[in-house]
């Protein structure tokens, strides 16, 4: 198998021009390729007009956007330090308004076409993360049950799973569980693939209550009696601080009974 060769443009504009299929003998064009060009005449050729300037002329042309590109530096340096002086940073700034979070993205991407995105984020003083961060912020949402999109969290529990924390949660099945237990029980089932941590934060999200009855014993109304004499007897001691910083100790003995 044999490669294809292929010639430059201008060869096959001369030979056609000529009529000689033998004017570059030193490339072994093979005969039926240069009459076939020969026969054709003129090639679509397509090309920009700086492929045709001089070295001269492109030297011009590279000294010149040297002294444009030196020049926008300057400037670009220039904005950067006075923004800096009088601490305006775009990262330490907020902007509330979704109209102006939108202009910014599509000034970036439009931006992010000539430059590369790292370049457009550092030319504003503007984080990745917080880039990232605004473009989820502008994407709109077809769904109307949910504040997040899930295309942007995919790891966000979804309806039907907040669904299942709810119905374990407030099911006197499990009442007796714990949060930990319902979790990892939950997980056994495949309704649910949240940590404990998680439960318990759309427990409270939702002010969600346990099914428990606590059974709290009656308050005794009566205190102790003693049905006889020297059966029960209560000691109480006191102690009393005297003017001279002394203390005296007080112990004070009762029969149940005769209380």
């Amino acid at each position: 198998m044999t490669n294809y060769r292929c010639y430059d443009h201008r060869i096959k504009q001369m030979i056609a021009d000529t009529g000689n299929p033998n004017l570059f003998p030193q490339l072994n064009i093979p005969p039926s390729t240069s009459r076939e060009w020969i026969r054709k005449k003129n090639f679509d050729v397509v090309t920009l007009p700086e492929l045709n300037y001089s070295n001269d002329e492109l030297a011009t042309q590279v000294s010149q956007l040297k002294d444009e590109i030196e020049k926008l530096k300057t400037a670009q340096k220039l904005v950067i330090f006075t923004f800096r002086i009088f601490v305006f940073q775009l990262q330490y700034q907020r902007l509330p308004k979704a109209e102006n979070k939108k202009l910014l993205m599509e000034a970036i991407n439009a931006a992010a076409k000539q430059l590369s995105l790292k370049d457009c984020l550092d030319a504003i003083g503007l984080s990745l993360a917080r880039y990232r961060n605004c473009l989820k912020s502008n994407s709109s949402c077809e769904l109307e049950n949910v504040t997040q999109c899930p295309r942007h969290h995919p790891t966000k529990l979804s309806n039907t799973e907040i669904g299942k924390i709810v119905e374990y949660v407030t099911s006197k099945r499990f009442a007796h569980f714990s949060i930990a237990s319902l979790a990892l029980n939950a997980k056994r089932q495949g309704d649910v693939f949240a940590s404990h941590i998680t439960w318990s934060r759309v427990i409270r999200k939702l002010k969600l209550r346990r099914p428990l009855k606590r059974i709290y014993p009656a308050k005794p109304k009566i205190g102790i009696r003693a049905s006889a004499p020297n059966k029960l007897w209560h000691i109480d001691a006191s102690i009393i601080k005297l003017q001279d910083g002394t203390k005296c100790f007080i112990q004070a003995i009762i029969d149940n009974h005769s209380g």
